[in-house]
């Protein structure tokens, strides 16, 4: 993102850097608070379906919009605020919409296992987390120096890997999230599902405490 903001969109000032960073945090507080609240109505997939490709979007935007020769041009602050925010909103779905699914994936395992296993799924939830984050950064270093081809110490970048700086913030991530988008779709627990599972465990209180 550092690099992003200083080559690509061309806004060195440590002032405007910290703002922009800190919109996508307070728009994350808001969307936990908003997701938190749409989890108990809607689809929790769909919703989580939704925001995925929200988010690469605003990816692609971030490349197509912003940056030399583009429509918003280098140097402008509130287009990558307003992102930052929208960014912010939908990215806490991913952390808010998963823990709860998991509660409907430990009922349905319950009723078909006789089994209550929350306890595994969400270590097997956490434990992904953990190796994509770290598996992110790996990646990211390493797209830097073998893709970008970026100069740190340089005054100035190429063109060329001004361009892909901006590439690999923006649509590589984003396509990356379609992908990861369309993986939801065979998730067949929603309301209705949960509804009939729940009832189901209500009847049988045997199921998983033995």
């Amino acid at each position: 993102a550092v690099n992003y903001f200083t080559w690509y969109a061309r806004i060195q000032d440590n002032q405007s850097l910290s703002t922009i960073q800190t919109s996508f945090y307070l728009g994350a507080v808001a969307g936990v608070i908003g997701w938190l609240g749409l989890a108990r109505f809607g689809e929790k997939h769909k919703m989580y379906l939704l925001a995925t490709l929200g988010m690469s979007a605003l990816l692609c935007m971030a490349f197509l919009l912003v940056g030399p020769g583009r429509f918003f041009g280098t140097g402008q602050v509130f287009p990558l605020l307003l992102g930052h925010v929208l960014g912010g909103l939908l990215a806490s779905a991913v952390w808010v919409l998963p823990a709860s699914m998991l509660a409907d994936v430990a009922d349905a395992d319950q009723l078909t296992s006789g089994q209550r296993r929350e306890g595994i799924y969400f270590g097997i939830l956490s434990f992904g987390e953990k190796i994509a984050s770290g598996g992110a950064l790996l990646v990211a270093g390493l797209s830097l120096n073998f893709f970008v081809h970026l100069n740190p110490g340089a005054s100035t970048q190429t063109p060329r890997a001004i361009e892909r700086l901006g590439m690999l913030y923006g649509p590589l991530p984003g396509l990356m999230l379609v992908g990861a988008a369309l993986l939801i779709i065979p998730y067949g627990l929603d309301r209705r599902a949960m509804r009939r599972i729940q009832e189901e465990l209500a009847r049988r209180p045997d199921i998983g405490n033995s």
